[in-house]
């Protein structure tokens, strides 16, 4: 609808975006009202200091709205920066399941959307440099063939055989550039996934015949067989002329 109903007293909000909290009353039901009012109305000043006393930027409102999509749905740039700058979550979604951006953009509210977009993509980068700060230590630790390091790196992070690093390079396409069997053979065993492709399109399978480390190809390709995997690899690249020097993990997909 077009109009904005203020918070009730049934109205459930989170102190952390996603989980339902006590219900408001009082002082604090009338904090919350002011907080939407204002992200309606364009009342920097009255939202400024709201948030400076520490409301919760990501309360849910009426229909699952935040302050977030309110200012978006009528338009208001000026609020929707200062509530990206403390905080709101831009991929937070309504009662139909439409987030801020999705409001503006059936508004017609260009700007809007140009500054919510831009957030998204910002938070989405700083998502990309957090995985591959994560997951450094096994690629390192592949790249050097380092199976104690390998082990002890799943054991403390399973999930960062799924991880992927500089040009979507994953650990097991890293063991398979370098050739390394038995540390294909520790991932492949924690669950990493032998049809993942890095940014290229590549297996580690394909990976390896780049550089025809024959035993890992037999490996990583009886592992697709057995996930019911993918195409099978591209003809083998030339051989160089010499090995491979040594590279930083962070060129090591290259």
């Amino acid at each position: 609808g077009s109009g904005l109903k203020c918070p009730s007293l049934e109205m459930s909000v989170s102190p952390a975006p996603g989980k339902l909290g006590d219900q408001f009353a009082g002082p604090e039901l009338e904090r919350y009202r002011e907080l939407f009012k204002g992200a309606r109305n364009g009342n920097a000043s009255a939202v400024a200091s709201l948030l400076k006393g520490g409301i919760n930027v990501n309360v849910e409102g009426p229909r699952g709205a935040t302050p977030l999509h309110i200012a978006a749905r009528f338009d208001q740039p000026e609020m929707v920066s200062l509530l990206l700058a403390h905080g709101a979550d831009t991929a937070a979604r309504d009662a139909r399941g439409q987030t801020a951006a999705a409001k503006a953009e059936v508004g017609g509210n260009a700007e809007v959307v140009g500054l919510l977009r831009a957030e998204e993509e910002k938070r989405r980068e700083e998502e990309r440099r957090s995985e591959r700060r994560r997951c450094r230590p096994i690629l390192e630790a592949c790249h050097a063939n380092n199976v104690a390091a390998v082990r002890a790196c799943v054991a403390a992070d399973p999930a960062i055989v799924h991880l992927v690093g500089p040009r979507g390079a994953t650990a097991l396409h890293m063991a398979a550039r370098y050739g390394h069997p038995e540390v294909v053979e520790v991932l492949l065993a924690s669950g990493a996934d032998p049809r993942a492709v890095d940014s290229s399109g590549l297996t580690a399978a394909q990976k390896a015949r780049q550089f025809e480390h024959e035993h890992v190809i037999a490996l990583l390709l009886s592992a697709e067989r057995q996930g019911q995997s993918l195409r099978p690899p591209p003809p083998a690249a030339p051989a160089p002329s010499a090995a491979p020097p040594a590279a930083a993990a962070s060129a090591a997909a290259s």
